[in-house]
């Protein structure tokens, strides 16, 4: 939400971020980390449920900088905390080898199976690294932005020809080489699904990125779909699949990760803005347009569900939440980016 408040320049809601920041920085657990939430009720915070939040921590760094560059009377009392979450970060790698650890479940998709090394919280430190060096013209973190930028292109684009593989024998053993990054490396191998968010982050900083291949890409999707609302992770995990026994027991409260639903396939409005912003930027503005026209005309249909959690792929009906504020700003971002109007400076990019 803050993300697109920042794009939009709306000053309401910037101070709303600035306030939500504050609020997490002042829950910061003595090792670093962020809380994913706060409960005012009871004046407590969660890290998480089943497994650790680790983007938790890298958005609130990032939100951090956007608030500190639209306010710069922030800086004395945020540093400290952004500083002692950077270093978490470091502690997360596990081996000292440059690249962050998530625990299955340990990111916004805590329902989910992917783990190990997760493309997406490798793009959310980077992004983070590069946030601060704009705020504290730090020549350590300048420093470290190349490295771990060649380290993560080196490990999930799987057509660079870095030699700098983190895992050469799992290298070696993909079968496929996806038209888009891979998901996730762990000790057993790759994981070479689409990861929406992942892949979006990619694009919006600007890594080496093949547009025709991830054009073909979302074209398949889209004759495999008959839409342009595209799954959040792909391939579908069906009751057949040797993952379904991972993904059936890693829930709290209720299975959602039916087929083409939830985290399972589900098109969430707040990565498919994500998506089309980085489309965009990168000159593939016919994807975002008809991801664009098929979004506006789903929710037209669906007006009892304005701002749904994510839309079944496959039945195209609404599902999960309604009346979610990061769906609200999916939404935006998606207009954003079909009218080229707004500035990936605003958000530290």
């Amino acid at each position: 939400m803050g993300l697109s408040a920042a794009l939009c320049n709306d000053t309401k809601l910037l101070e709303a971020l600035k306030e939500s920041i504050r609020t997490l920085g002042n829950f910061q657990a003595e090792n670093g980390q962020i809380p994913s939430n706060v409960d005012f009720t009871n004046n407590t915070a969660s890290y998480g449920t089943l497994a650790g939040r680790v983007d938790a921590t890298t958005w609130w760094i990032i939100g951090a900088c956007i608030s500190i560059k639209n306010d710069a009377t922030l800086l004395p009392a945020l540093k400290p905390k952004i500083e002692k979450a950077l270093n978490l970060l470091d502690s997360w790698e596990m081996n000292q080898r440059g690249l962050l650890y998530t625990p299955m479940g340990g990111n916004w998709a805590d329902e989910y199976v992917t783990q190990g090394y997760v493309l997406y919280d490798q793009l959310l430190r980077l992004w983070a690294f590069k946030a601060w060096a704009q705020i504290e013209h730090n020549s350590h973190f300048e420093h470290r932005i190349p490295q771990l930028e060649g380290l993560i292109v080196a490990n999930f684009n799987l057509d660079s020809d870095f030699d700098i593989r983190y895992h050469q024998t799992a290298f070696q053993k993909v079968k496929t080489n996806p038209e888009h990054w891979a998901a996730a490396l762990q000790p057993s191998g790759y994981d070479t699904r689409w990861d929406m968010s992942a892949n979006a982050l990619a694009l919006l900083l600007k890594l080496p990125f093949n547009n025709q291949h991830i054009s073909n890409f979302l074209n398949q999707r889209e004759v495999e779909f008959k839409h342009n609302l595209f799954p959040v992770f792909y391939p579908i995990i069906q009751q057949t699949d040797w993952e379904w026994r991972l993904l059936e027991n890693n829930h709290l409260y209720s299975f959602k990760n039916h087929p083409y639903c939830f985290h399972n396939g589900g098109a969430w409005p707040v990565f498919l803005g994500l998506l089309s912003l980085g489309l965009s930027s990168n000159g593939l503005e016919e994807h975002t347009e008809k991801i664009w026209a098929d979004f506006d005309q789903k929710t037209n249909a669906h007006p009892k569900a304005m701002f749904t959690e994510y839309w079944n792929t496959q039945t195209g009906e609404p599902g999960g939440v309604s009346e979610l504020g990061f769906s609200a700003s999916g939404t935006l971002m998606m207009f954003l980016a079909k009218n080229k109007t707004y500035d990936l400076k605003a958000i530290m990019l």
